[in-house]
């Protein structure tokens, strides 16, 4: 009866051990998420605040009905010629422009592409966040 009674003591103090490690885990996976959420809607804000130019006119180009499927764009000097076999957008090589792309790559709104000049895909979320401001 001793040896029955002490094994099951010793299993349920690992099972509740267990289970607070999971119920704290779950706890604070909760509260990180949340916190994420709160950091990237500041980084947002901060973005358009610190590059109201570049942000502008890209969620102009984005949102205009002519270039709904166009998912890249160039950062180049204003007098290069481009030639491209897809349709993509293009900034001015900018010192405001090149800061706001790296903060945005930084974010993982956009993401560089292997290429031998500044090419970048714009993510699916980014292209619905800025479409939904008014």
């Amino acid at each position: 009866m001793i040896p029955s009674f002490l094994s099951g003591l010793l299993a349920g103090f690992f099972i509740g051990i267990a289970g607070q490690y999971g119920v704290k885990r779950f706890i604070n996976n909760r509260e990180q998420t949340a916190q994420e959420q709160q950091n990237k809607k500041m980084d947002w804000n901060k973005l358009f605040d610190e590059h109201p130019l570049f942000m502008s006119l890209i969620k102009t180009d984005v949102s205009d009905p002519e270039n709904q499927n166009i998912r890249e764009f160039f950062v180049v000097e204003q007098h290069a010629l481009l030639n491209s076999s897809s349709p993509r957008l293009r900034y001015d090589l900018t010192d405001d422009n090149v800061a706001a792309v790296n903060k945005l790559e930084a974010l993982g709104y956009i993401e560089r592409l292997k290429n031998n000049c500044l090419l970048y895909k714009m993510r699916e979320d980014f292209i619905v966040q800025l479409k939904s401001i008014n």
